[in-house]
């Protein structure tokens, strides 16, 4: 089985077997994979923006639905990736970028070469679960002026979700507007400004 979707030389699908297709479409740095229990539109690199992003995702399950016949799903979910490059006065000033930084105890030494958080928030009335992960990677500070710091947000939805377009562009906005409040939740104004 194969999906051919979209134009351009460097559009393209690829079978990975009787349960997994894979297509990519270079240009825009998306990659859309479909198996048997999954569908994952991914936009690598340069952000692509919400609209273009969602804009896909609906095309792909118009195509899932109609040829496909695929009626429901069991897992809908939304991540980010953020590369955030702070300004590397160390770790006493991280908390002016990040409200839930990381913190040293008093009386040892202060210098940080890498950290990694998660917090798992659950919303049981909405069957939604948010995987929030904050890291310093070791490797890349000691090359870098800025502390180079990851920050992912993965936003999703579990249970018998019918597949009906509308029904899942109402689930993806949900998932959109938690992530948009973790986000804009954990970030400083003084973080947000150095990517105005």
């Amino acid at each position: 089985m194969s999906i051919a979707f979209g134009t351009g030389n460097k559009s393209q699908a690829k079978n990975l077997g009787p349960d997994q297709i894979l297509f990519k479409k270079e240009e825009e740095n998306l990659f859309f994979n479909l198996s048997k229990d999954r569908m994952v539109l991914s936009n690598i690199k340069a952000y692509a923006g919400w609209e273009s992003l969602f804009n896909y995702f609906i095309n792909f399950l118009d195509v899932v639905n109609d040829k496909l016949g695929v009626k429901e799903f069991n897992r809908v979910s939304v991540r980010y990736v953020n590369n955030l490059n702070l300004p590397n006065y160390g770790l006493a000033d991280f908390n002016k970028y990040i409200k839930s930084a990381p913190s040293v105890p008093n009386g040892v030494p202060n210098k940080v070469s890498g950290f990694l958080n998660r917090l798992i928030l659950s919303d049981e009335e909405k069957s939604t679960t948010a995987i929030v992960s904050q890291g310093l990677d070791h490797n890349r500070v000691s090359l870098s002026e800025t502390l180079p710091v990851i920050f992912d947000i993965d936003v999703i939805k579990t249970g018998k979700l019918i597949s009906e377009k509308e029904n899942i562009e109402n689930i993806l906005n949900s998932l959109r507007k938690f992530k948009n409040d973790i986000f804009f939740n954990t970030l400083t104004n003084k973080c947000l400004e150095l990517y105005e």
